[in-house]
């Protein structure tokens, strides 16, 4: 299965059945595991807690569950096991209310980025092509010269960077988004500095490298 996922992916998985799954289960063959030892996970998970005592979200808990049950079903079907999962129901979760997306108004976003730019200004076009584009930063940061089409009027996002590795969007598609003109001229800005400085990164054609010329890290912004 680890060649038919992404590397993110696969570490994703790793990391949810290390720290969430096998703790719990991982002392128990396959062919031992029963529906009541399933129902137990998810009654622990249920009241599980983060480190602040917080409980943790419905949506994290069903992607822990969905890690589970992929494991497992998939084990189970390879040699032929019976699968314990069945009529087993996810974790409900135990935190209240939606999230307050707290989506910025037009005037706060652009406050935003006048201090990014006031505060941090060799890193206010990553910021506002990230605002602009709805990017991810690992999108972002895998960004190169030959994807903006000034011409057209779009990029072209169709690749992303994750630990070391470049590979495909989360979705596995590429997309376009529109190039506007206040874009044009951070993204003309931005160039113009790389040229300057004859800044490394030119030789990957990165619209922004790291200062070594090599990916940035989404963490980094």
């Amino acid at each position: 299965a680890g060649r038919r996922v992404k590397r993110s992916t696969a570490e994703h998985y790793a990391e949810v059945l290390g720290h969430h799954v096998l703790p719990r289960l991982g002392d128990l063959y396959l062919d031992a595991l029963q529906r009541g030892d399933i129902e137990a996970w998810v009654t622990w998970a249920e009241r599980a807690t983060m480190g602040d005592g917080r409980p943790y979200s419905r949506a994290t808990l069903l992607g822990w569950w969905r890690v589970l049950c992929q494991f497992v079903r998939d084990t189970c079907a390879e040699h032929e096991i019976s699968d314990p999962i069945v009529r087993v129901r996810a974790p409900k979760g135990r935190a209240g209310g939606r999230r307050d997306k707290r989506t910025l108004t037009a005037a706060e976003l652009g406050e935003v980025l006048e201090q990014v730019k006031a505060l941090t200004p060799n890193r206010h076009a990553e910021a506002y092509i990230l605002a602009f584009t709805g990017m991810r930063p690992g999108e972002l940061f895998a960004l190169r010269w030959e994807d903006v089409d000034e011409a057209r009027g779009r990029i072209l996002i169709r690749r992303s960077h994750r630990r070391g590795t470049v590979g495909t969007t989360k979705t596995d598609d590429p997309r376009e988004v529109a190039l506007t003109p206040g874009m044009v001229e951070v993204l003309r800005d931005q160039r113009r500095a790389l040229l300057e400085a004859q800044h490394p990164g030119l030789e990957r054609g990165l619209v922004f490298p790291a200062n070594n010329g090599a990916y940035r890290s989404p963490e980094s912004l």
